[in-house]
């Protein structure tokens, strides 16, 4: 059986990910419409702070005046990839290339027979990490990632859903090295159908389908 993956990139996408002048960004307002859709990952409605000039969080729970925070795990040289400016044209193709490397520099076949073998070496891992130990210890923290580095079928297919993937071992790593400060970790990423995307809480390996469109303006995806 042949599975294709298309994935649609608008040139546009550098607007969800540019700053705007109060500090705020596209995407963290893209995330909010999609955590206060949820009903299984989160359990309360979230109000969005506008300003963060003073490096506010970017989400506080309306119910626990809980504090969250919204990352896309790139490094910077990727972001520039994304700008529009006299010195470059934004490079989409090169910074799909990046992430689908960084898909595939996870090797679980690897790990069961290495025992040197790390999730540590990933870049993925590195750029989590980093993030994590920079942000503030009372503000858990929500992944958007906008690539599907990790497939989850929005079928009902439980199973592979709950299997162990390259998120959950990243995860764990970290618990192991308690950095998490008990913090709670999740992430947001497409799933097998357009428009469906996928929310994980990586703790309790709580997997939720929300069906929201407004990111198709800026990019898509889904299994054929």
């Amino acid at each position: 059986m042949n599975i294709r993956h298309k994935i649609i990139v608008s040139n546009d996408i550098i607007k969800l990910f540019s700053t705007n002048k109060d500090k705020s960004k596209e995407y963290e307002r893209r995330v909010n419409d999609i955590i206060n859709l949820s009903k299984d990952v989160f359990l309360e409605k979230f109000k969005y702070n506008e300003k963060q000039s003073r490096g506010e969080c970017d989400y506080v729970g309306l119910a626990s005046g809980k504090k969250y925070d919204a990352k896309i795990p790139f490094e910077s040289k990727q972001i520039r990839l994304l700008t529009d400016g006299k010195l470059q044209s934004p490079q989409i193709i090169k910074w799909l290339k990046q992430l689908s490397d960084e898909t595939s520099d996870f090797s679980p076949l690897k790990l069961r027979e290495d025992p040197n073998y790390s999730v540590t070496s990933t870049k993925l891992y590195k750029i989590m990490r980093e993030q994590l130990l920079n942000d503030k210890p009372d503000e858990d923290i929500i992944y958007f990632i906008p690539f599907p580095i990790v497939i989850y079928f929005a079928d009902g297919t439980q199973f592979l859903n709950q299997a162990s993937n390259y998120l959950n071992i990243i995860y764990e790593t970290m618990k192991n090295e308690n950095i998490l400060l008990n913090r709670k970790i999740y992430v947001i990423l497409p799933s097998s159908e357009k428009n469906i995307w996928t929310l994980v809480d990586l703790e309790k390996r709580i997997v939720e389908f929300i069906e929201y469109s407004n990111l198709e303006e800026y990019i898509s995806y889904e299994m054929m």
